[in-house]
């Protein structure tokens, strides 16, 4: 019988992740260094998948008009990053991540309120975030099948930020006939089995 349609899967540790991990994100004596680290890591992402994908391109397994892009947590930052960058990706499933950089890192700053008054080393941090932060470009622009998935109870990465985003793009997505979902799960910041199925069945309608 025949085997059906099937996904070819490419899976990669970010730069200072895993088992590319060196050490250095650990050593990092400021806030701001460490953020700074942080951006470099998405922007290598980027890079990295680019260089994937047009190496694959000409391989007779891999259909250059299907591809998606899943990420979780600095993952799924990357994700937001690269759909910035890269007009091949035709899907995107970004879980357990935010679009909004510079919101996000006020977040990490404790900055519960606007009336919160920051450090130099904060306020370095935060423009090393605004330096890459994809949220205004992807609210101007995105109109691919995105699945985006927040926990509802992930208290590293609020699922606000993700929401207020879905908010105020869906109206653009309708327009264009293009579909985005925004899944809240009962989850912290944790990628269940549940996401993996959604995951699964968005990329079956999309791709």
């Amino acid at each position: 019988g025949s085997w059906g349609v099937y996904y070819s899967v490419i899976c990669f540790d970010s730069d200072s992740h895993g088992e590319r991990n060196d050490g250095n994100a650990q050593s990092m004596d400021s806030h701001s260094r460490f953020i700074k680290r942080v951006t470099l890591v998405i922007k290598q992402n980027a890079n990295d998948i680019d260089t994937l994908i047009k190496h694959y391109q000409e391989d007779i397994r891999i259909d250059p008009s299907r591809i998606a892009l899943v990420g979780i947590s600095m993952g799924a930052l990357s994700t937001f990053y690269s759909l910035t960058q890269n007009n091949q990706i035709k899907v995107a499933v970004p879980i357990l991540g935010s679009p909004d950089f510079v919101g996000l890192e006020k977040f990490a700053l404790k900055a519960d309120s606007d009336s919160k008054t920051f450090n130099e080393d904060e306020k370095l941090a935060i423009r090393y975030m605004k330096e890459i932060d994809p949220c205004l470009y992807l609210l101007e622009n995105e109109s691919r099948p995105m699945l985006i998935i927040n926990g509802e109870r992930d208290d590293w990465v609020p699922a606000k930020f993700a929401k207020d985003f879905f908010e105020k793009v869906k109206s653009k997505y309708d327009k264009n006939n293009t579909e985005i979902a925004f899944n809240l799960a009962d989850e912290s910041h944790y990628f269940s089995n549940d996401m993996r199925d959604h995951t699964i069945c968005w990329l079956n309608k999309h791709l």
